[in-house]
C-alpha cells in the first residue's frame, strides 16, 4: 500500500523516501517470509520463494547502500560547515594506533605542544 510513496520520494531526492523505501523492503521480505513458511509445503524452489528471496536481496542491498545515498538526499543538514582548511590551531584526532594517549599525542604536536 505505501509502495509508491517511497518511490515517488526517493525520485525528489528524500531522506524520508529513503528511510521509507528501506522500512517498506524489510516489512515486505518478513510478511513475505512469514507467509511463505505458513503456507508453502512443496520442498524446493518455488516461485514464491524466488519472489520472496528477490524481495530480500533488495531489502539487504538498499540497507547497504543507504549510507552511501544519505548524503545525496535532501533537506542537507544546515548547520554544516563549509570547507574551511585547517589551521595549526585547530586539533587534530589521529586514531591509528587507536589508544587516547596517540590522539593527545597528535593534537598536542600539532598545536604546539610537547
Amino acid at each position: 500500500m505505501l509502495d509508491p510513496l517511497p518511490a515517488v520520494l526517493l525520485v525528489l531526492r528524500r531522506r524520508a523516501g529513503l528511510l521509507l523505501a528501506c522500512a517498506v523492503l524489510a516489512t515486505d521480505a518478513a510478511a513475505n517470509g512469514d507467509a511463505n513458511s505458513a503456507s508453502d509445503t512443496i520442498t524446493g524452489s518455488t516461485a514464491s520463494r524466488v519472489g520472496q528471496a528477490v524481495i530480500t536481496l533488495l531489502a539487504l542491498a538498499l540497507l547497504a547502500a543507504t549510507p552511501r545515498l544519505w548524503p545525496w538526499m535532501w533537506p542537507k543538514t544546515r548547520h554544516r560547515q563549509p570547507n574551511v582548511p585547517r589551521t595549526s590551531q585547530q586539533p587534530v584526532i589521529c586514531w591509528r594506533l587507536g589508544s587516547l594517549d596517540s590522539a593527545v599525542t597528535a593534537t598536542s604536536s600539532v598545536v604546539g605542544g610537547r
